[in-house]
């Protein structure tokens, strides 16, 4: 697969386009074609080293992706081969290829362009998933 990589903590111009090992999905977890990537304020903050995660080096930024799943790992019950995604990830989302959990995936929509839909992510966990979210009245 290719890749952005950081390789030390500092701009973005630094990143280098490498090749690097094809992905394998785990257990419950899912393998990506990544069609597009978002870019975020946090994705910055971490190649800069300024983020509250600080990412052993080297690694791949990006946290956001959308693209088609190729590949799942054992007991996956949630997606199969060939679905459209998006899916949210702590790093990897700057590569050809990504592995998230089954449950940071949801489906893309036929309605939206992966280039659309790779920004979805955040929003969509959101409203899928308010019953876990510990939000008070303001």
């Amino acid at each position: 697969m290719r890749a952005l990589i950081c390789s030390e903590f500092g701009s973005t111009k630094d990143l280098s386009l490498e090749t690097r090992d094809d992905l394998e999905p785990g257990a419950g977890e899912v393998l990506i074609e990544v069609k597009a990537a978002g870019v975020n304020f946090p994705d910055i903050l971490t190649v800069e080293g300024k983020y509250q995660f600080k990412p052993p080096l080297p690694f791949i930024p990006g946290t956001e992706v959308s693209g088609v799943v190729t590949k799942l790992g054992e007991g996956v019950k949630t997606r199969k081969v060939g679905d459209e995604v998006v899916g949210m990830v702590q790093i990897g989302g700057f590569a050809s290829q990504a592995v998230t959990s089954e449950y940071t995936t949801f489906p893309k929509g036929d309605s939206m362009s992966f280039e659309q839909a790779r920004f979805c992510g955040d929003l969509r966990y959101v409203l899928k998933r308010p019953s876990e979210m510990n939000l008070q009245e303001q």
